[in-house]
């Protein structure tokens, strides 16, 4: 499986999900954080940097306040940035437990869409 991501597109803030790959101790931190009402969230900003957040909605408000952040370059590398980012959210939230609470998530039905339609996008090129 994959992380599941909210991405912001430019020019308007178009709003799609899309996912990272990475290792299985990351996925399973990401997957604990989303399962728990977490969600991260990228978007490409006008410098061709990539902001990345983890953040928490607490379900007494409809405050949404950032648990980390990462910027970092586009391309190679990124996903560095997003092991920083689920660990540094991770941690946070072991350290305060009693902050978040938890919150019910369909994230595991949105990712597996995204699985399929990546699958089938990767069977078009099969000949």
């Amino acid at each position: 499986m994959s992380i599941l991501f909210t991405q912001y597109k430019l020019p308007r803030g178009q709003r799609e999900h899309v996912t990272f790959d990475a290792t299985p101790e990351i996925e399973e931190k990401a997957h604990a954080l989303l399962d728990h009402g977490f969600h991260f969230d990228v978007e490409l900003l006008m410098t061709g940097m990539v902001s990345m957040t983890c953040e928490y909605t607490s379900d007494y408000t409809d405050d949404v306040g950032p648990v980390a952040i990462e910027i970092s370059p586009n391309g190679p590398g990124i996903d560095q940035y997003v092991n920083k980012l689920v660990t540094d959210a991770y941690d946070k939230w072991q350290a305060e437990p009693e902050t978040f609470s938890a919150i019910p998530s369909n994230w595991r039905t949105d990712l597996q869409v995204l699985e399929e339609i990546r699958k089938e996008a990767a069977k078009a090129w099969d000949f």
